[in-house]
């Protein structure tokens, strides 16, 4: 009888620690599938990112356009102000009053 005693109580010793053993395995599978998910947020996220860096460089890119093609207005408006300045200084030269 003491044999058989020892015997389940080392029985009942190993299913505690098989036991053990599967919640260790649970937890760290629901861990997993959740670390899974953040994963997925993360990339696409990450993907959002991505496509609104893209969409900025587009957009700084027209502005760096719209810049030269101010300062070209800018300085064709300068060349027109001074000719119109020229003309009125040869009209003014001319005493048509």
């Amino acid at each position: 009888m003491q044999a058989t005693q020892v015997e389940l109580k080392s029985l009942e010793v190993l299913e505690s620690r098989i036991q053990r053993a599967v919640d260790v395995m649970k937890k760290l599978r629901d861990e997993n599938e959740s670390l899974r998910g953040q994963i997925a947020s993360f990339q696409a996220t990450a993907a959002d990112s991505a496509a609104r860096v893209k969409e900025l460089d587009s957009m700084r890119l027209s502005g760096q356009k719209l810049e030269r093609e101010l300062k070209s207005l800018q300085d064709e408006r300068k060349a027109v102000v001074a000719r119109v300045d020229s003309l009125l200084e040869s009209l003014d030269a001319l005493h048509l009053d």
